[in-house]
Order: structure tokens, then C-alpha cells, then sequence
């Protein structure tokens, strides 16, 4: 690891805290984040705001008199506890007003700016967004991870309960086919309810290496932080989901998050042989259940339970039990998360008839 690549790495250390001791600081060992009550690499990484991020995402546990100044600087940010937001067609005055709003307040969005991103803009400015959650990059409308945050605080309200990530390990990064020369992290996004800390979207990102299009995280010593970003945007759009597509534009490194559409990975491609034994290849079997699951069609994955886990995780951990066949597994999902229409005899004239019924 080269000097710049250590100072980068140190800087991304220090915007983070060990999930299980978040008030300690993290230091480096080995070019390794290190935390001396884990006395070890933390398990996981929770990132660590500033003042002005505090406030722009929402943060009610912020300073009084802080937050009093920062609303001086950016204007009122707005954090509601309803779980309903949805985007709506904007009014010609909405129009207008955030054009001129965001004339004044976003650099590059003017006159030059489309017809399709200033609408975009308006919807979001409805549902609470400020310009300072938005940036213009290559003429086009991108929002800034302060802005995801945003979002997924007020889509989850009171159930809101963050998110955290950690690197993959060398498992992880054969079964994904990450190349030698990227950073990859797994993040999770949970939700709390009912006293309980619960897991909802977990997803991937990576950055660097020979095919990476953003420079910072190809040669600017940003790779770790991008690809730990990338994770984290992910499984906020998925815990959030917020209707339109909008790229991410990351204001820290001055660069590219994402500007792509991408479809929520979770588990690597499928190439596995379908005779894998459970117990001889752990790797090769997760590539197989996840390859018939996709194979299922149309279903509602978070509906599946096992041993108290839910949805994609409550499947993993039934696959990695060791207990369990690719058919007793593909048969359990089957049961809980696909469709069934319900059919009822109904007696009409004297003449029964099945009559099918959508499971409300």
C-alpha cells in the first residue's frame, strides 16, 4: 500500500465507528482499521457525521444551538415520522419556484438545465428535499449521499433503525468475483419495530481496479470509501425505495457514486453444478438456491422466516444450516413468498363453480 493510498484509507477510517463501540475512535494496524475494545478489526463500520451532515440528513439527536445556526446557513430541513411519502406530479409553480430556488442555491442548475431534471427536482423538493441535497455534474441532476440519508430517515420515520458496513472477506470476494485490485463492502440497512432491531437490505458495492470508470477510486486513493458508499446507497434505495431513478454524486471525493440504474445483488451469479453437496461446498450451494429462487418468478421474498430471521437473510441462514436440500429449501420458499390463488366452491342455481379468489 502506497502513501497515498495509507492517507486515504486513514481518512476513511477516521469518518467511521466500530458498530459494536461506536463512542471509541478506530485507529489503523497492518492497513487495517483497528479498534482496541474489539482489540481487532471491527465486525462492522457505522460512518460517522459531521455537523453540517447531522443537520442536512435529519438528525434529531443534533445540538440546539448547533442545529439553531446550520438552519440559519441552509434553511429549515424537515424530518417527518410518515411512512407514506410519495412523489406526485409537480404544480407550474413548484416549477417555477424551484428553479429559481435551486438557480440560486446548486451550481450549474440554470437555464441549461432539462426539462426532465428540473420536474424531478420539483417532485423531490415536495416531499422535503433542499438544494443542498442535489449537485449538477456533466449538466445532469445527481443527488448526494446527505440526500439518501434524507430520504431513508423520512421514508422509515420512528422505524428507522441505520445501517453499517464492513469489508468482505476473502470468501466473500471469490464468491462475488472481486478482483485483487478493487475494495469491496457488504452494508445492511435495518428497521425497528416492536422493540427489535431488524435487518431489511443487504447489498454490495466495490470500487478500483482496471474497469473502474470514477478516477478518484481508480487513482485517487478513494477506493474504500466509494465502494463502502456504493454498498450503503444500495440498501437505501432498497430499505427506501424512492420511485424515480436518480444517480448518487458523492460530495466528499468529488466524485461518481453511481449514475446507472442497478438491479439490488445479493448473492453472486449462478455457474454452480446443481448436484452441490451443502457440506462440501457451502459457496457453491448459495449460488444454487439463489439461481432457483430467481428461477421462482414473481414472489415477496420478506415474507420468508426461519429461526427468527427474515426474508433474504432468514434464507441464507436456512441455506447455511446444512440441514436442508435445494428442495426442502425451494419447497419452504414456495410455501411462504409465492402467490397462491385461493379457490372457492361457490353454489349458484344449484350448480357449483370454482370460483378463484386473490389472497387479500
Amino acid at each position: 500500500m502506497g502513501l497515498r493510498e495509507k492517507r486515504a484509507e486513514l481518512r476513511n477510517i477516521r469518518k467511521n465507528a466500530c458498530s459494536e463501540h461506536p463512542d471509541g475512535l478506530l485507529g489503523m494496524k497492518d492497513g487495517l482499521s483497528w479498534c482496541n475494545e474489539c482489540e481487532g478489526s471491527p465486525v462492522s463500520l457505522v460512518r460517522v457525521s459531521s455537523e453540517t451532515e447531522k443537520y442536512l440528513t435529519g438528525d434529531n439527536t443534533q445540538n440546539a444551538a448547533i442545529k439553531s445556526r446550520l438552519r440559519d446557513k441552509f434553511g429549515e430541513v424537515k424530518v417527518t415520522t410518515n411512512t407514506a411519502l410519495a412523489l406526485r406530479e409537480p404544480t407550474a409553480i413548484e416549477l417555477r419556484e424551484t428553479g429559481r430556488q435551486f438557480a440560486d442555491l446548486v451550481d450549474g442548475f440554470g437555464d441549461a438545465i432539462s426539462d426532465a431534471d428540473l420536474r424531478l427536482a420539483a417532485q423531490l423538493r415536495t416531499v422535503g428535499f433542499i438544494p443542498q441535497h442535489f449537485n449538477i455534474v456533466h449538466g445532469g441532476l445527481y443527488m448526494n449521499f446527505n440526500g439518501w440519508i434524507f430520504w431513508t430517515k423520512n421514508s422509515l420515520g420512528a422505524m428507522d433503525g441505520g445501517s453499517d458496513a464492513r469489508p468482505m472477506t476473502a470468501d466473500e470476494r471469490k464468491a462475488y468475483k472481486v478482483k485483487d485490485d478493487q475494495d469491496a463492502f457488504i452494508a445492511t440497512y435495518y428497521k425497528v419495530a416492536g422493540g427489535q432491531r431488524f435487518p431489511i437490505a443487504t447489498d454490495f458495492g466495490k470500487a478500483g481496479g482496471a474497469g473502474e470508470q470514477n478516477p478518484l477510486a481508480k487513482t485517487g486513493g478513494y477506493a474504500g470509501e466509494i465502494a463502502q458508499k456504493r454498498a450503503l446507497v444500495r440498501v437505501m434505495r432498497q430499505a427506501a425505495p424512492l420511485g424515480v431513478y436518480i444517480g448518487t454524486f458523492d460530495a466528499e471525493s468529488g466524485g461518481v457514486v453511481d449514475d446507472t440504474p442497478m438491479k439490488a445483488i445479493v448473492e453472486p451469479e449462478s455457474t454452480a453444478n446443481p448436484e452441490v453437496n451443502p457440506e462440501e461446498d457451502p459457496e457453491g450451494f448459495v449460488i444454487e438456491v439463489v439461481s432457483a429462487i430467481k428461477g421462482l418468478g414473481e414472489l415477496d421474498i420478506e415474507k420468508f422466516n426461519f429461526e427468527g430471521a427474515n426474508g433474504r437473510q432468514g434464507v441464507a441462514r436456512m441455506t447455511r444450516s446444512a440441514e436442508y436440500d435445494l428442495d426442502e429449501i425451494i419447497d419452504a420458499v414456495k410455501l411462504m413468498c409465492v402467490p397462491v390463488p385461493i379457490t372457492t366452491i361457490v353454489e349458484t342455481d344449484g350448480v357449483k363453480e370454482d370460483v378463484e379468489e386473490l389472497p387479500w
